[in-house]
């Protein structure tokens, strides 16, 4: 089995990487940042292990399909043909939607 990464998810990866920076910039926090490298390497991890089980879910167009993360709150989108894994978009499953004090 190959998992492959588009330009589009590895962009969107990077972004939550940038994100977590600045945040930890901002907050003096090198904390936020680790843990952001740690949720990248699990939705790494858990897409390299994408097999038959996590295939079930209908993804939002035709012939993608969703793997909600366990290590991390991401979704992956992807797309399977026979054992070739392509990870086509990255969203994160929650968002913090409270205004900062």
């Amino acid at each position: 089995m190959s998992v492959a990464w588009t330009p589009a998810a590895t962009e969107n990866r990077q972004r939550f990487l940038d994100a977590a920076f600045e945040r930890a910039m901002e907050k003096e926090d090198p904390s936020i940042y680790r843990a952001a490298l740690e949720a990248d390497t699990n939705i790494t991890q858990e897409a390299l292990a994408l097999d038959g089980v996590a295939t079930w879910r209908e993804g939002p167009l035709d012939g993608t399909r969703l793997y909600v993360c366990r290590g991390a709150p991401y979704l992956l989108i992807y797309t399977r043909d026979g054992d070739d894994v392509q990870i086509i978009w990255v969203a994160p499953t929650a968002s913090n939607w409270k205004p900062s004090v």
